[in-house]
């Protein structure tokens, strides 16, 4: 099967919106091709702007995005060639495994706020922060996802749902998400998604749970992390719950959020065994140099006393001669 210039290897994933495929570029590299099936045969119009919309995201170049690499249009149904991440989503090793350990779940904040300052600084909202659009590679490099790959193609400010009803995901939607408040949304959207994001790697569940229309009235009776997950740092408790307030102009910048998790890193058990161990290191070696600085001195000075003892013996023994008869 051939997609534009890329030809299709297998598929790996298909819902609503869409199919997922493995191909290969012209030049026999590997990437992701996203097929936009609920898009069929928009107007010339919301294809024009899927483009542009395209083209804003082509230019975010970070190590923690996943990066866009073209697009067109197929048979009446717009596609999207993105980076090839041969790994998982955040969401799938969640069902595996269970919330994740605190230090995992620092690392990872911090390249999703490394990632999202990025955006941000390039005018980009990605509006749709969730584990489902985290892949993680087979290394453990974290990704961020589907920057506006679920935008109304007939409206360039919307993001929708599979439903199509409701704007973000419900469980990790920001209040002016699911309220509807479009002019709201802005980089403070995302700052809730990355909260309810970390709350759910480090709680297993979303910070909210049931039905969407349940959820419109339950913005303030987000249950504490700590009642879900006691060994949680009270520090990453405290900033994920700044995330998660209810007013946009609350919350933390992603700047600030990427600022407190590298200062909560350094915190953890881990860093400070690390800093010991380095400290420890950095004593030993300065022990070893001051010894082998000693060992070098008397050395040193040994063979100057050498020297100086040979220099004042008689010329007749140094030269070896024979007493007179």
């Amino acid at each position: 099967m051939q997609i534009g210039p890329y030809a299709i290897v297998a598929e790996l994933a298909r819902g609503g919106m869409g199919a997922v495929y493995r191909a290969r570029d012209p030049a026999g590299n590997p990437v992701a091709l996203k097929l936009l099936l609920g898009h069929r045969n928009r107007s010339e119009r919301g294809l024009r702007r899927f483009a542009i919309e395209l083209e804003t995201h082509a230019r975010l170049r970070h190590p923690h995005v996943v990066g866009v690499r073209g697009s067109g249009v197929h048979e009446g149904v717009p596609y999207v060639v993105l980076d090839y991440v041969e790994g998982e989503t955040l969401q799938a090793r969640l069902d595996r495994q269970g919330p994740l350990p605190a230090a995992e779940v620092l690392r990872i904040g911090r390249a999703l706020a490394s990632a999202l300052c990025h955006a941000h600084d390039h005018g980009v909202v990605h509006r749709d922060v969730k584990p489902e659009n985290v892949l993680m590679d087979r290394r453990g490099q974290v990704r961020l996802s589907d920057f506006g790959l679920a935008l109304d193609l007939e409206s360039s400010n919307e993001r929708l749902t599979l439903t199509g009803h409701f704007l973000g995901t419900p469980g990790y939607w920001a209040p002016e998400q699911a309220l509807g408040r479009k002019h709201a949304l802005g980089p403070p959207t995302d700052v809730y998604g990355l909260g309810a994001t970390l709350y759910g790697l480090a709680s297993g569940r979303p910070p909210l749970t049931g039905s969407a229309m349940a959820q419109l009235d339950a913005f303030d009776a987000v249950p504490p992390l700590v009642t879900l997950q006691p060994r949680a740092p009270a520090g990453l408790c405290a900033l994920i719950h700044g995330c998660l307030r209810r007013e946009p102009q609350a919350r933390p910048r992603a700047t600030e959020v990427l600022a407190e998790l590298d200062r909560l890193q350094l915190e953890t058990p881990a860093a400070r065994s690390a800093r010991l161990t380095r400290s420890r290191l950095i004593a030993a070696l300065v022990v070893l140099t001051v010894i082998c600085g000693a060992l070098v001195c008397a050395l040193a000075w040994r063979v100057h006393s050498r020297a100086l003892h040979e220099a004042a013996a008689p010329v007749d023994a140094r030269e070896g001669s024979s007493p007179p008869v």
